[in-house]
This record gives structure tokens, sequence and C-alpha cells, in this order.
């Protein structure tokens, strides 16, 4: 009715007239209205509402600062439009500026807020706020402070701000650092769901990686607040918990941790994910959870044998998640299985027994416009090769590795490009022929255009494959090959592969290029 009959155009403009005492009972009204319905937001924007709003944050009145900052929160919540007019207007520099406000709580919360929700899934939006220096007093803030809601309000928004890039996520959640993280799990009460999801998604990406934190984490006592955390209410924190603790048992190539395999077991995480494989209502935590059960028996023979006892675990839930209608979940089980077999014989005879898998569950992802599904389903291929009855595991075997190789040349996304590197790390130490298989059909040249400036995760993983390829004997002198002509390639691999490996051989006939002076 109020819009209908054009109060709110009337609203702002006594906004704009200065009147004495009259600002802050207005933009009360004009809150109230966007709180009580949303889809205001585009008519009090349409009347000009924002640059005024912005203008007004220079008023040195607390009171008409919180309620701004509150306008601008519901403006530009879930609204790209208007989350760019803010920043067009300069929005985000007064509202940096009050955040510091230390005094006033509910003031710098308030402003903090709509820094949230302006950053929101807004990259245009996130980097003027990162431009502006917000990432600094935001965290000299989070450090000090104790009040969950001030803690829950600033990691929002820093982690908005990191965006869907796992290397600012890195960044953010480094300046975070590990015992902050592992506080946020620990929250309770009404902010504590956002602080323990950020939590365990920070621990996530600081386990990643050719330089992660794996070992500073568990050092740190982060593994038995991710286990209790698998009981929280919330999907989300579950689904974030099981995949950080998956990412703390095996690295880029699946090289194992396995002081945190054992930990995690010992921690009752085995029982708990069994559990939440064989009787969660969500399919997407059941193959979590599976995938994470795979990833702490990973070459671990005391976890898999309490695996094998637990009377609730059997292939058969993974088998049946492969037919699933959701095919991420069903590619993320047939990983699930690749990875319990994966160097292991004994394993794959079970999975066999249990009614094991047939070619139709991964031609089709083969094919696939979806990158990670084709390289997935192409790892999958080829480690399940030998218990595929419906076709030759040469066959199997030659197909996987032909689309691997292939989705790696040409795939455009860091994303993929790194889980195709480290798909071919993987490959690279499982059974004999397949690493030469590989270098055969020229991956290493494919590897080693991605060691050129690129994203640090694609590098990593590039490395860390080229390193175990090094091994092969024809492999180890294509790499040398290629080193001699681009001689940066063994800084890159050196400062990449120190927590992996790199064949000494190919190190020993690389200094004897550098000793006579080869090119």
């Amino acid at each position: 009715i109020l819009a209908k009959a054009g109060g709110i155009k009337i609203l702002i403009s006594l906004v704009t007239k200065n009147l004495k005492g009259a600002s802050v009972p207005v933009l009360n009204i004009i809150k109230e209205v966007l709180f009580s319905n949303p889809e205001m937001a585009g008519q009090v924007c349409d009347a000009g509402f924002l640059p005024i709003a912005v203008k007004l944050m220079s008023r040195p009145y607390t009171s008409l600062r919180v309620t701004i900052c509150l306008n601008l929160l519901k403006l530009v919540s879930g609204n790209k439009e208007n989350q760019t007019e803010c920043i067009d207007c300069e929005g985000a520099a007064p509202l940096i500026m009050v955040s510091r406000a230390n005094k006033y709580r509910d003031l710098q919360t308030s402003a903090i807020r709509a820094l949230y929700e302006l950053s929101l899934d807004n990259i245009y939006a996130s980097n003027n706020i990162l431009e502006e220096g917000a990432v600094l007093p935001l965290m000299q803030i989070l450090k000090k402070s104790r009040a969950l809601s001030l803690q829950e309000a600033i990691s929002l928004t820093l982690w908005s701000l990191a965006g869907p890039d796992i290397n600012n996520k890195r960044s953010m959640a480094s300046m975070m650092g590990v015992n902050l993280l592992i506080e946020f799990l620990g929250a309770a009460g009404p902010s504590a769901e956002n602080l323990n999801y950020i939590g365990a998604e920070g621990l996530g990406v600081l386990a990643q990686g050719a330089h992660n934190k794996q070992m500073a984490i568990a050092e740190a006592n982060g593994i038995q607040p991710l286990v209790r955390q698998l009981r929280s209410a919330s999907t989300n924190v579950v689904t974030s918990v099981i995949q950080t603790l998956r990412h703390l048992c095996i690295g880029i190539g699946y090289v194992t941790n396995t002081a945190n395999q054992t930990t995690i077991a010992q921690s009752r995480g085995l029982k708990f994910l069994v559990a939440l494989m064989a009787h969660s209502k969500a399919e997407m935590i059941q193959v979590e959870a599976a995938l994470t059960l795979a990833a702490i028996a990973l070459g671990h023979s005391e976890n898999i044998a309490s695996l094998e006892e637990n009377p609730d675990f059997t292939f058969l839930h993974i088998i049946r998640l492969l037919y699933s209608n959701n095919d991420k979940v069903g590619i993320l089980a047939g990983t699930a299985l690749a990875t319990f077999s994966f160097n292991n014989v004994l394993q794959q005879k079970a999975i066999a027994e249990c009614g094991g898998v047939r070619w139709h569950n991964f031609a089709p992802h083969l094919t696939s416009k979806d990158d990670i599904a084709a390289i997935n389903a192409a790892f999958q291929a080829v480690v399940l090769s030998r218990i595929i009855p419906d076709e030759e595991p040469a066959v199997s075997s030659a197909e996987g590795i032909k689309e691997l190789v292939n989705r790696l040349e040409h795939t455009k996304k860091d994303h993929s490009k790194a889980l195709a590197a480290d798909c071919i790390a993987r490959l690279s130490h499982t059974r004999a022929g397949v690493p030469s298989a590989m270098v055969s059909i020229n991956v290493i040249p494919h590897l080693c255009k991605l060691l050129e400036p690129q994203n640090d995760q694609v590098r990593g993983a590039v490395a860390v494959a080229l390193g175990y390829l090094s091994f092969d004997h024809k492999g180890e002198r294509e790499i040398l090959r290629m080193c001699r002509e681009n001689p940066h390639f063994i800084h890159v691999l050196k400062y990449y592969t120190k927590n992996y490996k790199l064949s000494p051989a190919f190190l020993e006939a690389w200094q004897h290029c550098v000793h006579v002076g080869l090119p």
C-alpha cells in the first residue's frame, strides 16, 4: 500500500531534507518495509536511496549509522544489481570504516554483516572491498574478539571475500590460523553453525595441496573436534567435516598420512563415518562418508580390518549409490570404490563379490561435457579395469588413460586441470605399465605446459605427477629434455615435490647436465 501510494519516494525525500530528528525514524520505517517485504528492495533503490544512504554514513551519529547499515544489508542481500550499484556509489569504504567502531558493538556488527551481504556471490563487489583494504582490520578484530556473534559476522565476511578460488581460500584460512579455525569447531550457541562450518572449510583447504598443513592441524589437536562435529545437526557442517577428514588422510597422488588415518580411527571416526554411510537419509552424505572411509583405509591394514569387522560396513552400500539418479553421487561412489581398490587386489575381489561394477557405470561419463565427471570416470576405469567383467582390462585402461590426458590438454578450468594432474599422479604409482602408457601418449609435454605461471593448485599437482613419472625410464629422459629447454622447470619441480617423490636417477642426470654445461 505504501509503495502504491508513492510513500517510498516521499520517505526518501524526507531523509534528503535533513529535518531535525526525522532521519532516524524515517530510515527505521524504510528498514521495516525492507525487512517485512524484501521484494521492495528494487523500488527503494530505483527511488535513488543507495547514494543517499552512503552519504549519510559520514554523519557521526551511532543510531543513524546502525539504521543505515541495516537498510543497506537488506537492500543488497541476494541482489547483484543492488550490490553493484552500492559499490559504484562507493559504499564499501564507509562500511569498512564503521566496522572498526569497537566501542559500539551493534554498529560494528551491523556494518560487517552489511559487508558480507554486499560481497556474497559477487566477484566485482568482493574485489572492490578487498581493494579498499577490508581484510586486515577485519582479521585484527576477529583475533581480538571473543564475542561469537561478532566472530560469526567477520568470518562469514572474510570467507565470502575469498570467493570460490581455492588459492584465495587457502590464503584467507592461513591468515585466520589453524588454532582459531579449530576454536570455531568447538563453538556452541546461536552463532555456532556458521563458525563450525567455516572452521571445517578452512581446515579443509589448508589440508590440501603440495604444501599442505595436514600435520600442523593434527599437532594442534584438530582431528578430535572434527570427528565430534560428525554428529552435528547441520548437513553443511557434516559434509564439510567429512571432506576435511578425507583431505587430512590423503594428499596429491593418493599419498597417505598414516598418522592422521590412525588418529581418526582412534577418535571413533571410522564408527561415525560407517554409520553415516549406512544410515544417513541424504545420499550425498552417504557417498561422501564412503569416499572418506576409503581414504582412511587406503594403505592402512588396521583400518581395513576395523571396517571388515563393522557389521554395518559393506560395499553393497557404495555399489547401490553408483546407480543413483544424481550423477554427482554416482561419480563419487565410483571414486570411493576406486580408492578402496587402489593398489589393493583383495579389496577389488571383495567389491566384485558384492556385485562389482560394469563398463556402463563409466562409459557415459567419459564423454560427458562435465570435465570433473569425465576425469573421475577415467581414473575409475583404469583402477577398476580388472573387475569390469564386460570389457577387457586393457581396453578400459586404455580408454581411461586416453580420456584423462585428453581432458588435461583441453580443459580450461584450473580445478579440472588440477584434478586431472592429481589423477595422473595417482596412476603413476599404480600397477606396472600404466606410467609408460601415459608417457607414450605425450602426457609429459602437456603437464610441463602447466608448470608455467599458473594457478598454484595446478602447478603443485602437475609437479607431483611429473615427479612420479620421472621413475619411468622414458619419462625421466623426456622430463630431463623439457628441463634443459626450460631450466626454471627444475626449480618448480623441486619446490613442489619436497614432501613427495622425484627420481634420484633423474636428479643425478640433471646434475650431470649442469656439471658438463649442456644446454
